[in-house]
């Protein structure tokens, strides 16, 4: 939440109206709808000012954007944008590999950057990449296309810096 409010470097508009895009498949409320009348219209006003949105972080990758890119993209299936849901994964794929994501950038366990990036940072990198990886792969099975994103090149390692709390079993008592 701090980065929307600071203006941060880990959340853009792009990403948050991807999220609402997102929630917006969960729900049945008509004043979501660009047209109250047909369900097939939930969240598209969220898409479409994904779209308009878009072109000013094109040339300037982020992390956020990419992440932006591959949940949109996964969004557009429900809708049948398969194309455009291809095109957009495409482009964060890409955009990943020119941010370095592919690239393992060994922090440790120390908070303090290394080579001006944070645990914190590393992770969350690592994770946006495993996203990808997994998404593509999906994707390329359902559509029946080869994969876009191949880590012939690529470093990443699979062990996460999370304790898995979730994997937990859950005590009323907390």
């Amino acid at each position: 939440m701090d980065s929307i409010f600071k203006n941060g470097h880990y959340v853009n508009k792009l990403l948050l109206n991807v999220i609402f895009l997102q929630s917006s498949l969960f729900t049945d409320l008509s004043i979501i709808r660009t047209c109250p009348e047909d369900p097939s219209t939930t969240g598209m006003g969220f898409y479409n000012r994904f779209k308009e949105l878009f072109p000013q972080h094109v040339d300037n990758p982020t992390m956020p954007t990419v992440l932006a890119l591959v949940v949109c993209g996964v969004c557009l299936v429900p809708y049948g944008k398969q194309s455009a849901e291809w095109v957009y994964c495409g482009m964060a794929y890409r955009m990943m590999v020119d941010l370095g994501y592919h690239l393992d950038m060994p922090s440790g366990t120390d908070p303090e950057p290394k080579n001006g990036v944070s645990v914190t940072e590393t992770e969350m990198r690592r994770r946006i990449c495993w996203v990808a990886y997994a998404s593509g792969k999906f994707q390329s099975l359902y559509l029946g296309r080869p994969p876009s994103l191949l880590f012939q090149n690529g470093n990443i390692s699979k062990e996460f810096l999370g304790s898995s709390e979730e994997m937990e079993q859950w005590n009323e008592s907390w």
